[in-house]
């Protein structure tokens, strides 16, 4: 893969928080332009410190990234043209309304206005935002939040979105929905480039070009949903169960015990009661 083929790489990437704890262990990995790539991981894997690494809000203490070739963290103000972020937790200006963020957005990203406007009413037909767009953000439910979020996300014209888990935050099922459509429809596209950090490994499945599976600050799978089957020798494991046989994480024999051990104590708890 030549360098102008790749939207994100990463070289021996490490990071570390206060008092030691290693969030990131010599992480490289490269992302195709175009492409749609699910990092999937348990709470604490590593999967946001990724994210925020890739996005330039956090200096790794070692290693290098570049993004569309340019270095991450010294051409950060070109890189922020073409790309953008959606945190797992997005910080929005709550003292402004919901139509006033859209418009900042917009215009930050240069979108020229007629298209912005046009922009935003769809996108809050999208998302069910129409009658609560000209109100205080302060005043939405955690769901419209984050669908206002969503919305501020998409209208832009970013040629790489890096996005921590935004199927989460209380957004309903229609968004969902939506959420999945917009996915789809960029994946399809050769220009755009997706990062999606999520634990809805059934929607990934079915929407991923590749998957970089995270655990402990490492990478300890990468690659196509084939690859990774036949390097753990399943053919027809779902991403659940890959993540568990490759990271050292499977559960079925506990859960198996656990259910026996359930078993029997419901055979047992009548007789105790009758026995009293």
């Amino acid at each position: 893969m030549s360098s102008t083929e790749r939207a994100i790489e990463l070289f021996e990437v490490t990071k570390s928080y206060e008092g030691g704890r290693v969030a990131l262990s010599n992480v490289t990995l490269s992302v195709a332009r175009g492409e749609l790539l699910a990092v999937v991981g348990a709470n604490g894997a590593g999967k946001s410190t990724l994210l925020r690494c890739m996005a330039g809000l956090l200096r790794p203490q070692n290693g290098t990234i570049l993004v569309g070739g340019l270095d991450r963290f010294r051409d950060h103000l070109a890189i922020r043209t073409f790309t953008t972020y959606l945190p797992d937790q997005p910080n929005l200006f709550l003292h402004f309304r919901g139509r006033e963020h859209l418009q900042l957005i917009g215009d930050l990203y240069g979108v020229e206005k007629d298209e912005r406007d046009r922009r935003i009413n769809s996108f809050a037909q999208l998302f069910d935002l129409t009658e609560i767009l000209d109100k205080r953000i302060a005043t939405y439910s955690n769901g419209q939040y984050k669908k206002l979020a969503l919305a501020a996300i998409f209208l832009t014209n970013a040629r790489i979105y890096i996005l921590d888990e935004p199927e989460t935050g209380g957004i309903d099922p229609p968004a969902s929905a939506a959420l999945m459509e917009i996915l789809h429809a960029l994946r399809d596209r050769h220009d755009v480039t997706v990062v999606w950090a999520t634990q809805i490994v059934h929607g990934a499945e079915k929407l991923c070009d590749r998957v970089a599976l995270v655990d402990r600050g490492e990478i300890r799978a990468y690659g196509t949903l084939a690859e990774l089957r036949a390097r753990a020798g399943v053919p027809d494991a779902g991403l659940d169960r890959l993540f568990a046989l490759l990271t050292g994480k499977d559960k079925n024999p506990l859960v198996s015990e656990i259910l026996d051990s359930m078993g029997r104590h419901a055979e047992e708890a009548p007789r105790r009661i009758i026995g009293r």
